[in-house]
């Protein structure tokens, strides 16, 4: 199987550096996690993938806050993989938005067999399980489609936020544990009130390249769409992790920090 990622990282991260003095002119995806690079932590998962299903990678991370600093920092690190061309670039000198680089980057897309999309600043523990569960549902299963979904307790009051409707399921075995599989029904936005649970998408999306998904990419009117409506287009399937971290604020990557040092090691 032939996986072709792109890492979401071209984002001004205003939220994060507002909230932050000491990291103010920072980009994200290079923002310190102890002796690493948030970035480090997608690459170093990618580029460590041992399933038996995947036989060729090829990652594209693309950039426009702080382009040349990320560009720089990769290129130092993982020089070998540049040259082997399993690392990638795409600069963006106008910011384009998640439809828009995947419609640049369709042609290399549409000669994989996965299509795998992921936000820089987002992050779930034990990846290579979950990249597993991911490859037995979409091989075994007969599901073309499927994101990572997580409940989330609302901490504003009355913000409007994206929502999840889900209705059939079915479960399968993986490691003595039963793994639940959701069907999307719906996604509509809606107000939420302060302390209300929400099901959130939360940046993992796994596509099958199959007829379905090639008509949507080709068609006159993708570059249109919102990333949202691209999702509503497909048999989507999701898989709900129990726990995540989205590095907004400097409250979450405090947090994350905490989760990294006592729960989970990397180097």
């Amino acid at each position: 199987m032939r996986l072709f990622v792109i890492i979401f990282s071209a984002g001004y991260s205003s939220r994060f550096r507002n909230s932050y003095e000491l990291y103010k002119e920072l980009p994200k995806p290079l923002i310190p996690i102890y002796n690493k690079k948030l970035i480090d932590l997608h690459l170093h998962n990618l580029l460590s993938l041992r399933n038996i299903n995947i036989k060729s990678l090829k990652i594209y991370v693309n950039l426009h806050y702080k382009a040349f600093e990320i560009f720089s920092y990769i290129s130092s690190f993982y020089e070998e993989y540049i040259k082997k061309g399993i690392i990638n670039f795409l600069f963006e000198p106008n910011l384009l938005g998640h439809i828009k680089t995947i419609d640049k980057l369709k042609s290399y897309i549409l000669n994989s067999d996965l299509f795998f999309i992921l936000n820089c600043d987002s992050f779930i523990g034990k990846f290579y399980n979950y990249l597993d569960i991911v490859l037995e549902v979409l091989v075994n299963n007969k599901v073309n489609n499927l994101i990572f979904v997580s409940d989330k307790r609302i901490s504003q009051d009355k913000k409007t936020y994206t929502h999840f409707e889900f209705k059939d399921c079915f479960t399968f075995k993986y490691k003595n544990k039963l793994i639940k599989i959701s069907k999307v029904n719906d996604i509509y936005k809606n107000e939420v009130s302060f302390r209300e649970y929400i099901t959130l998408y939360i940046g993992f999306s796994f596509f099958r390249i199959n007829r379905e998904f090639n008509n949507i990419l080709l068609s006159r009117d993708f570059k249109e769409l919102n990333f949202i409506d691209f999702l509503k287009k497909l048999d989507l399937y999701s898989l709900k992790i129990p726990y995540f971290f989205e590095i907004t604020e400097v409250k979450d990557y405090l947090d994350f920090l905490n989760y990294y040092l006592f729960y989970y090691k990397y180097y």
